[in-house]
């Protein structure tokens, strides 16, 4: 699965949980999990908002003590110590960890020392691993952003006022294509440009890619000239899937019928039905390959033996 991340009003942590609940991540499952941390005082809730007429999902981590910062090095405990996959803790980390090199480098102090004061708290740990989360639920493999869009002005924080974007956020985004607007707001925060920068494999237009599903997540600004959404679209590579998408989406044209791991294994089977030039390494690969029981996250369960006998068995022999 392929996730398009299209920044056009820029990226925050909060945006990106909501796009991820609009794409379908259930509030609870992700809740469940980061309850799984040695965090409490805090609730995660989402309702759905209008921006310019488009339905998005906000998203607001809500806190009960802000006075509590922390570390780098506390935050790398509680990741590394938490039950969460190893693929989940080290998404989350090599977030946090371009957060706390900027930092460093701009305020001259260790790693880490590094003192997490507006991402430093439950929100921003959150804002990260639950990301990490999402990206795991959905199994996406690979994301690609468009260039990122920054505004311009002044932000009050922890350090007193700075400029837009802040420091931190420009640290983060170097090497990244970024463009000025006159939006008088910040549009990208360093959490935001953490997970941007860490997650996207490239900074380019739109790929060639078939459609599945399209999230927005809300900014709490309302703007002026441009609806405040982040918007990630998921698809499959286009060429490659095309004969078999056409005919699952034809058997099952509604979202609700299969879910989206069930709907990528069918094309998949489909695709290679219809393929005699397909070569047979292929098929010998799909065919030890449980694609179903990546829901499970257990391929020795019961449930995943099933689905996977029920892939196989629609492979040519």
């Amino acid at each position: 699965m392929i996730a398009y991340f299209d920044c056009f009003s820029g990226i925050s942590g909060d945006m990106t949980l909501g796009a991820f609940f609009d794409l379908g991540v259930p509030v609870e499952w992700l809740r469940d999990r980061i309850e799984t941390l040695p965090l409490t005082g805090f609730e995660v809730l989402a309702e759905t908002v209008s921006r310019n007429g488009i339905q998005a999902k906000s998203v607001e981590v809500r806190v009960n003590d802000r006075a509590t910062s922390r570390h780098y090095e506390d935050i790398k405990f509680i990741i590394e110590k938490s039950p969460l996959s190893s693929e989940v803790k080290q998404r989350s980390l090599d977030i946090f960890e371009r957060i706390a090199d900027a930092e460093a480098l701009i305020h001259g102090c260790p790693k880490e020392k590094v003192h997490f004061h507006e991402v430093g708290g439950i929100d921003a740990l959150v804002d990260i691993v639950g990301t990490a989360l999402c990206v795991d639920y959905l199994t996406i493999e690979s994301i690609i952003a468009s260039p990122i869009p920054v505004g311009r002005g002044f932000v009050d924080c922890q350090h007193g006022v700075l400029p837009v974007p802040a420091p931190a956020t420009l640290a983060i985004l170097k090497g990244i294509p970024v463009y000025g607007t006159k939006i008088p707001h910040e549009l990208v925060t360093p959490t935001g440009a953490a997970i941007i920068a860490t997650l996207a494999e490239s900074f380019e237009e739109m790929p060639d890619m078939i459609i599945d599903k399209i999230g927005y997540g809300a900014g709490k600004r309302e703007l002026k000239s441009q609806p405040n959404l982040l918007r990630i679209i998921l698809g499959l590579t286009f060429m490659l899937f095309l004969p078999g998408y056409v005919i699952v989406s034809a058997l099952f044209p509604k979202d609700n019928v299969i879910t989206t791991i069930e709907r990528i294994a069918l094309i998949m089977i489909a695709q290679v039905a219809i393929s005699p030039l397909i070569p047979q390494g292929i098929v010998d690969f799909m065919r030890g390959v449980p694609l179903i029981s990546i829901e499970s996250k257990d391929s020795s369960s019961p449930t995943a033996a099933r689905n996977s006998s029920r892939i196989t068995s629609f492979l040519p022999t």
